[in-house]
């Protein structure tokens, strides 16, 4: 008798919500929010992380698991008043890409902490200039 094993695969279903705070901040009293929109990105196996940076009118989510990650651009007001288009995507394989993000000044740094390009236990970081020119690639690596 052989040892079978079963590999059941679960997907979730990877979503965000967009929050701002109203009204003015006092010292007794805490901040009404409401919620400005909702993303959802797809279905990813259980056990992914979900990882995000803001700067600005751009917002960078990302989606990391054991098989690799999905890193989205978005803009606000691409394809109509408070839309947030997506303007650019990554993909790829490597284990836990877009672990960690951040976005500053034009610049998108995604990690990679399960990276072995060079060798053992030695992640990666990538570093992408966000174009602005019409009709070329979003993400453009450094």
């Amino acid at each position: 008798m052989s040892d079978q094993r079963t590999l059941t695969v679960r997907r979730i279903l990877v979503a965000a919500w967009l929050f701002v705070a109203i009204g003015p901040a006092t010292p007794v009293s805490a901040q009404d929010w409401v919620q400005l929109t909702s993303f959802q990105t797809g279905l990813f196996p259980a056990g992914s992380k979900v990882r995000m940076a803001m700067e600005g009118d751009q917002l960078v989510l990302a989606v990391s698991h054991a098989a690799g990650g999905t890193v989205e651009v978005r803009q606000r007001h691409q394809g109509g008043f408070e839309q947030w288009g997506i303007i650019g995507s990554e993909q790829s394989t490597v284990p836990w890409f877009g672990n960690a993000v951040a976005l500053r000044q034009g610049l998108l740094a995604i990690g990679s902490p399960a990276a072995q390009a060079g060798g053992p236990f030695t992640g990666e970081v990538r570093l992408y200039a966000l174009s602005d020119i019409p009709g070329e690639d979003v993400l453009d690596l450094r």
